[in-house]
């Protein structure tokens, strides 16, 4: 009788076990169906814009713009704008980060020139499966045309004729295309030689300046804000390409020329000037 109350107990107690393996498996495949279920819910709330932004990263490096400064040489050894704009622009678009980017002018009268070109929106907002990597790639080669016709324009105009090179007119311009919020990269494709009738940083010229002191330097940084000829420049990165060059071979007036315009940032209040 205890071998026949043994294994009843034992079938009874087997029994308790496989039923309570029974709920606990139940238990598992109702939580399973739960996520599932919740999952399926976000995807469907959400719909494409979850969709792409898990299967397309977009681009965090904001707003930007390409400054393109007229002057050339054929001189390798000279600024060749349309060289650098080959050379500098896309490697800056990438490293960058640029979202979208815009376009201004350093001419004779930079302030005011004609010579502009269309805006260029490398990450914009788009529906459905798109291969961002390729659209990225593709708008990146617009800005660089776009930098292109800008110089095209510029390069038609004479310098005798119009008054020689305004760099500040430059920058003053593409500062008021910088946007209201976020961040401003900008690329400056000069070499920041300002040569009108009222400056000229190097060559001989009725307005030359000298800027070998701290206190010529300052001097003319004084004249310059009277003549409203230094923009806000705050919240702007600015790095340069082509910065100078016609001046390295001379490192006493290189170096007062570096002097001078990170004197000039730093009085307009940009916070990031990179001269290379």
């Amino acid at each position: 009788m205890s071998g026949l109350g043994w294994d009843d107990d034992l079938g009874a107690s087997g029994g308790g076990r496989g039923h309570g393996r029974s709920s606990g498996g139940r238990v598992v495949i109702g939580a399973v169906v739960v996520v599932v279920l919740v999952g399926s819910l976000v995807v469907w709330f959400f719909g494409k814009d979850l969709k792409s932004a898990l299967a397309s990263p977009r681009l965090t490096g904001g707003a930007c713009g390409i400054l393109v400064d007229r002057s050339g040489s054929s001189d390798p050894q000279g600024f060749d704008a349309g060289r650098i704009i080959d050379d500098k622009v896309p490697a800056f678009l990438t490293d960058t980060g640029c979202s979208s980017v815009v376009f201004a002018p350093i001419d004779s009268n930079s302030r005011t020139s004609g010579c502009v070109a269309d805006g260029v929106i490398i990450d914009p907002d788009a529906d459905g499966n798109v291969d961002r990597q390729a659209l990225w790639k593709q708008r990146r080669e617009e800005v660089v045309v776009h930098a292109h016709q800008v110089l095209d324009c510029t390069s038609r105009q004479s310098p005798d004729v119009h008054g020689g090179t305004d760099v500040f007119g430059g920058l003053a311009r593409i500062a008021a295309l910088r946007p209201e919020q976020g961040t401003f990269s900008v690329l400056a494709v000069s070499d920041f030689i300002n040569n009108d009738s009222m400056v000229s940083l190097a060559g001989p010229h009725r307005a030359k300046w000298d800027v070998s002191t701290p206190a010529a330097r300052q001097a003319l940084l004084d004249i310059l804000i009277s003549a409203k000829r230094m923009p806000s420049l705050r919240g702007i990165k600015i790095d340069t390409a082509g910065f100078g060059i016609a001046l390295r071979a001379s490192p006493t007036r290189y170096l007062a020329f570096d002097s001078f315009w990170h004197e000039y940032m730093k009085e307009a209040g940009c916070p990031t000037f990179r001269t290379t």
